[in-house]
């Protein structure tokens, strides 16, 4: 990356030059394009926050920057790129292992690109509004401005615990002797794409008709086993020991969370047991 203001790359004078120069300069780069001739360019590209509408087609992929770029302000860049590699990586390894997962791992992959570049966005957003209150300057309250636009819900630990939805359920339930749990009657267990080792496979997930993507984790505990065992008891200590059972250790305080949270959103309902 380069400032316009101070190379020669911005006034368009041995662009061609400099770019092999500086190629010469490194020891992977360099040794892997060896023998290589350059067809064209080198072409300057400005850096504004894009997305691609669509990452994956039937043999190919848009990986990294190829598919989206996120503001350098938000230090994330790198870390999305190989994330987007990573991804790719097993992406195509499943389509090669198993071909009848192909469509699957090419829509998973098309919808994670967009869930991290929408990720991404908002915290770029939240950053740049903080800045620009703080700092009346173009380059801070412009940026702000194009990057308008209402949060997504998430299951971040920090998100959920100052939601007052989530508080509020959990308030109830401690106030409750006994309770009475049922999953709520557009709550279901479904399969959805995930990452497992190497390959995009099918696991159970908790979905509804608002959530049709559904979640599998919140907070680290496997909310598939919690909606399923939660009936079976009237005690939020009993529900406790028997979600550990069948997942191992689960820390209570993220375990709170998760069981409020189900609450909150409705997956599952209670009434308050004598």
């Amino acid at each position: 990356m380069v400032d316009p203001g101070t190379t020669d790359l911005a006034r368009g004078r041995g662009a061609r030059e400099i770019y092999l120069a500086e190629i010469a300069k490194t020891r992977q780069f360099a040794a892997f394009l060896d023998g290589a001739e350059m067809e064209s360019g080198p072409t300057g590209w400005d850096a504004s926050m894009y997305c691609s509408d669509q990452y994956a087609g039937d043999d190919w992929l848009l990986v990294g920057d190829a598919g989206s770029f996120v503001d350098p302000v938000s230090s994330a860049g790198v870390m999305k790129a190989l994330a987007s590699g990573w991804l790719a990586a097993v992406v195509v390894n499943t389509c090669l292992s198993r071909p009848a997962m192909r469509s699957v791992a090419l829509d998973f992959f098309q919808a994670r690109e967009q869930e991290v570049y929408a990720g991404l966005a908002r915290q770029t957003r939240l950053f740049l509004a903080q800045a620009a209150a703080g700092h009346a300057h173009p380059f801070w309250s412009t940026r702000s401005a194009l990057l308008a636009e209402q949060d997504n819900t998430d299951f971040h630990r920090d998100s959920l615990r100052s939601d007052p939805s989530v508080t509020r359920a959990f308030d109830q339930m401690r106030a409750a002797p006994a309770m009475q749990m049922s999953r709520a009657a557009d709550a279901r267990i479904e399969r959805r794409a995930a990452v497992s080792g190497r390959e995009i496979v099918l696991e159970r997930r908790l979905v509804s008709d608002r959530d049709p993507i559904g979640v599998r984790y919140i907070c680290d505990v496997d909310v598939v086993t919690l909606v399923e065992l939660a009936p079976s008891f009237t005690q939020v200590p009993e529900i406790y020991e028997a979600c550990v059972r069948a997942s191992g250790p689960i820390a209570l305080r993220d375990f709170l969370l998760a069981l409020s949270t189900l609450v909150a959103r409705g997956w599952l309902v209670w009434r308050r047991g004598a």
